[in-house]
């Protein structure tokens, strides 16, 4: 009787307390269906939603809600383990301690992120650190509220300044994926409302982040990965709300050729569509698409530029607009020489000899008698002029062949 009372009791005690596997393959094998049976009760009590990548332009990679959600408590700043620091000892010097103490102090504000994301890109520029700042950022916003997300999405500085943090530690596709999250709009507020997709607060912070991802490819000397994101924004923007174009973002594009000139290395496909989505001056102070036909990888044309700047109600605040912006202004001289250029090799020695004057006339900083008082590098101004001068003897020679011709017989 007491041999079968002890195995009752080690039988009763078997089923309530299971042996843990002899093996190390069978513990792999019990950990695996543990998991999948936990992801499984997850998946069924938070499905995730139905995703439509027709309703967005902006390609994300598949992920689970399980994995994003336990990655983002796992990653969380509060959960690492570090020595304790006296309550009232010296403040935090890298750019990582102090995020870290924000958070422990519940004091973190866009502003002082925005402070942090600019000490800590000086920091890795003079010496790389061990310590990812970008990876605590993501986590943090992933677990913040809608209210803090709208502050940060609306804050230029912001965006501005963690948008190169992001991409410098190696995480270029988070902030795709906010720039997803944006365009869901699920969790955006306006104010005290939910935003819609046709919110201006939030298609403006749309525009924000796609001219600050834009920026990053340019940054990398790849104008032409800029171009495209641009496009198919555009081409989105056009669909869901087409009378709030992407101001920012074409700025950022028309900017950036005009700098690059003909080296702007963007394809012929991709050039048309930048300027088929360009946005008037009328709607905003831009660099217009006739200024961006000049650098046209096959077909260059000044014939726009000519009739736009012949146009008084159009050139007068034109050439108001650009004087306030010091680098524009040399910018725009540069391509307003390109199209006199353009023209002589055209024959259309008219727009060539207009696009002079129009030079001299209004860029005496650059090249007329208070040239030399202007604050740009000697060098500059000489180049400038010497192209101009150039450009004088090259019309005034083909002036002088054609007028015989012209003359009657």
């Amino acid at each position: 009787m007491r041999v079968s009372a002890v195995l009752l009791l080690k039988n009763l005690l078997t089923r309530l307390h299971p042996p843990a596997p002899a093996t190390e393959r069978e513990s792999a094998r019990l950990l695996a269906v543990l998991d999948h049976a936990f992801r499984r009760q997850l998946d069924a009590a938070h499905p995730p939603p139905k995703e439509d990548l027709q309703q967005s332009p902006v390609p994300t990679q598949p992920s689970r809600p399980v994995n994003r959600h336990l990655e983002s408590l796992l990653l969380h700043p509060l959960l690492e383990t570090k020595q304790s620091s006296p309550a009232h000892g010296p403040p935090p010097h890298t750019a990582v301690d102090q995020f870290d103490h924000a958070l422990r102090t519940r004091n973190m504000t866009v502003a002082k992120l925005s402070r942090i994301a600019r000490q800590y890109l000086v920091q890795i520029k003079n010496k790389p650190s061990p310590e990812k700042l970008g990876h605590r950022l993501a986590a943090w916003l992933e677990a913040e509220s809608a209210h803090t997300k709208s502050s940060f999405f609306q804050s230029p500085d912001a965006i501005h300044d963690v948008v190169p943090l992001m991409y410098a530690d190696g995480l270029e596709s988070t902030v795709w994926a906010w720039l997803r999250s944006l365009y869901e709009c699920e969790w955006f507020r306006d104010g005290d409302a939910v935003g819609s997709p046709q919110t201006p607060a939030l298609l403006h912070a749309q525009d924000m982040l796609i001219s600050e991802m834009m920026r990053m490819s340019i940054r990398r000397g790849s104008i032409h990965d800029a171009a495209a994101q641009y496009v198919a924004a555009a081409l989105y923007r056009a669909q869901s709300a087409p009378t709030e174009p992407l101001t920012s973002s074409y700025k950022r594009i028309a900017t950036a050729i005009l700098h690059k000139r003909h080296r702007h290395g963007i394809d012929t496909s991709t050039f048309d569509q930048v300027v088929d989505h360009a946005i008037s001056f009328s709607t905003d102070r831009v660099v217009t698409r006739s200024f961006l036909q000049l650098y046209h990888p096959t077909s260059p044309t000044a014939e726009g530029l000519y009739h736009e700047l012949n146009n008084d109600s159009f050139a007068g605040p034109w050439h108001s607009w650009h004087r306030k912006h010091k680098l524009l202004h040399a910018a725009l001289l540069n391509s307003v020489l390109d199209a006199a250029q353009l023209s002589l090799e055209q024959s259309k020695f008219h727009h060539a000899s207009f696009f002079l004057d129009l030079a001299e006339t209004h860029w005496p900083d650059y090249l007329g008698a208070s040239s030399s008082s202007v604050e740009s590098p000697p060098d500059h101004t000489s180049i400038i002029t010497s192209r101009l001068q150039r450009a004088r003897q090259l019309l005034a020679s083909h002036t002088s062949i054609v007028r015989p011709q012209l003359a009657p017989t």
